[in-house]
């Protein structure tokens, strides 16, 4: 089944919406001790940056690629993944892998595709019995929230107007939002627990945006696998077009434990990624524009990685490495929508300090598996602080496959056939 991508986008709807936004309402709902509506602070532009700029540096040539992937030698690193979990181009099952590529079970997924981050979240880790692995995903057939493992697969959660989950990685704390219409706007219903409590878990946080713009949940902070709080953004709800990065809008942190909403990116900015141990966060204007970097403790003095001549589409996707230490990225020209689709792109890897280290263009990467037409490229994360995961689609949905290549663009390599879904942790 071909199934398009949803990152597409009328450049013109973005402008008018970040010109006409409003501050959504923001309303605590339980376990709040109080009833009192919680609204955004006022509009903030991004943080300035007195920084100099730094410059792309050369890049030696790239290997020769190669189909047969070498040996990965375990490091131990901090959120360090164990393995990871693909989903077969046709869908409706997952395969688990350990971090040497060599499958280690599948569960039947009906109705997965695993094309979409937001729609499934891995219970389980290494150090538990194969037979606790669980993956609960949403199946648009059903309109349910399911969950699968070796068992089968049982509905979970009956779900209206789901649109996007996320958890705590490896444990059964998941956060997820449905929406609903009304008169004055889009409401976004913020649900948050335990899996197996989610049927009957309260809704923790309700915003109310005019503007149609609906709440996606990015990451839950923890202590002591104990949710704290959790990062979310805003997108714009039921939109089509030559998307090339989600159109999100501001960041915000609901402290779980206050019941409270705080700012950390304000209007006019776009988290692009967080980092595993949520230091680390780069974003982009809402326009067109370069990666920025900056630590969550000085936000104040960020770094901005300039954009490739011809990057016309700007930058995002970004994900870091355990260790923090790199940061890879996705930059793109063209438009796949034009009357003769001229839509490239490249994958970028940085140290965090602001020095390129490989630019991989996806012409490249489509040649390692054969060549394909209008390829769809992303970086989706990193196997260890060495190995950058990248994910690749062909204008055929059903063509998915799963590569790697170090930081500086060697190595480069076919991992498994299928679309990334999650990481396995130990």
């Amino acid at each position: 089944m071909k199934r398009h991508s949803p990152f597409t986008l009328i450049t013109i709807l973005l402008i008018l919406i970040s010109l006409a936004c409003k501050l959504p309402e923001i309303v605590p709902v339980a376990p709040a001790p109080t009833d009192i509506t919680t609204a955004i602070p006022p509009t903030q532009s991004p943080p300035d940056n007195n920084q100099p700029e730094p410059s792309a540096t050369s890049l030696a040539p790239a290997e020769t690629p190669t189909l047969l992937p070498p040996s990965l030698t375990p490091v131990e690193l901090p959120y360090q993944p164990a393995g990871f979990v693909v989903a077969p181009g046709g869908g409706g099952s997952v395969i688990l892998y350990d971090r040497n590529a060599q499958g280690i079970s599948q569960f039947a997924a009906p109705d997965f595709f695993g094309d979409r981050s937001g729609f499934s979240h891995l219970v389980g880790s290494t150090s538990a019995e194969l037979a606790q692995y669980e993956l609960v995903y949403f199946s648009f057939a059903d309109s349910s929230i399911m969950v699968t493992n070796l068992e089968g697969t049982r509905t979970l959660l009956d779900v209206e107007n789901f649109f996007t989950m996320t958890g705590i990685p490896g444990d059964p704390f998941m956060a997820f939002t449905t929406l609903e219409y009304a008169e004055s706007g889009l409401r976004s219903l913020l649900t948050v627990g335990e899996m197996n409590d989610l049927p009957t878990a309260a809704v923790a946080l309700t915003v109310l945006d005019t503007d149609g713009f609906a709440v996606r949940p990015l990451a839950i902070e923890e202590n002591n696998h104990e949710p704290v709080g959790f990062y979310y953004t805003s997108v714009p709800y039921g939109i089509g077009g030559d998307i090339v990065f989600e159109p999100r809008r501001a960041l915000q942190y609901f402290d779980l434990t206050t019941f409270q909403t705080r700012q950390v990116l304000g209007i006019g900015t776009s988290p692009s990624g967080l980092s595993p141990d949520l230091t680390w966060l780069a974003y982009t204007s809402e326009d067109v524009s370069p990666l920025i970097l900056a630590q969550f403790s000085s936000r104040g003095t960020p770094l901005t990685i300039p954009l490739l001549d011809g990057s016309d589409r700007g930058a995002g996707a970004a994900v870091f490495s355990p260790d923090n230490r790199y940061v890879a990225w996705k930059e793109g020209s063209g438009w796949s929508m034009s009357e003769t689709p001229n839509f490239h792109a490249t994958i970028r890897i940085a140290t965090t300090n602001g020095e390129i280290t490989a630019e991989i263009p996806d012409t490249l990467l489509a040649e390692l598996v054969g060549g394909i037409t209008y390829p769809w490229i992303e970086p989706v994360g990193w196997l260890d602080g060495e190995t950058l995961l990248i994910g690749l689609r062909g204008d055929n949905w059903e063509d998915a496959y799963l590569l790697r290549v170090n930081p500086v663009g060697s190595d480069l390599a076919l991992l498994v056939t299928g679309s990334f879904v999650s990481f396995i942790y130990p």
